[in-house]
């Protein structure tokens, strides 16, 4: 039970305010189910340790080909663990994360550099320009070519 609860506080406490975890673990020792402040705030620890280590790897390799497998591995999570505490910290899958990112770093290189939206997309970790541009616009709203025009008109 104990565990199942521990579990519980490591995939949903994370959020919530130093009031509400104060109540909670008076909730646990209301009924008996003992669990000091240690290890709540342990197990919360754990799942940001665990988000701050995928989040550093993908940030630190995200112009490189990233896939699930590869950071699992060079994480320590398992893919089931990965997916779970992944979205529940970022309320999204670890693909689109890294999505965001990669469009997020070539907005800066559509407005300060000539470089073609091809390169750009390589640069940026994209295997391919149309993949680029469909997610960019998904993303952003509108094309590559037509963020990098508006921001050039508004210098």
């Amino acid at each position: 039970m104990i565990k199942k609860i521990i579990f519980d506080l490591d995939n949903t406490l994370l959020f919530i305010s130093e009031e509400w975890k104060t109540t909670y673990i008076e909730f646990l020792k209301k009924y008996n189910l003992n669990i000091s402040p240690t290890d709540l705030y342990s197990c919360i620890g754990n799942f940001e340790k665990d988000i701050k280590s995928v989040t550093d790897y993908i940030n630190d390799n995200i112009g490189k080909n990233l896939s699930i497998q590869t950071i699992s591995k060079n994480t320590g999570l398992s893919k089931s663990s990965l997916y779970k505490k992944f979205h529940k910290y970022y309320n999204c899958t670890v693909s689109e994360y890294i999505n965001k990112k990669r469009v997020e770093n070539s907005k800066e290189l559509l407005i300060k550099t000539d470089l073609s939206i091809e390169i750009i997309a390589q640069q940026v970790g994209f295997n391919s320009t149309q993949y680029y541009s469909k997610t960019f616009k998904e993303i952003v709203g509108i094309s590559p070519n037509k963020y990098r025009k508006s921001k050039n008109k508004e210098t």
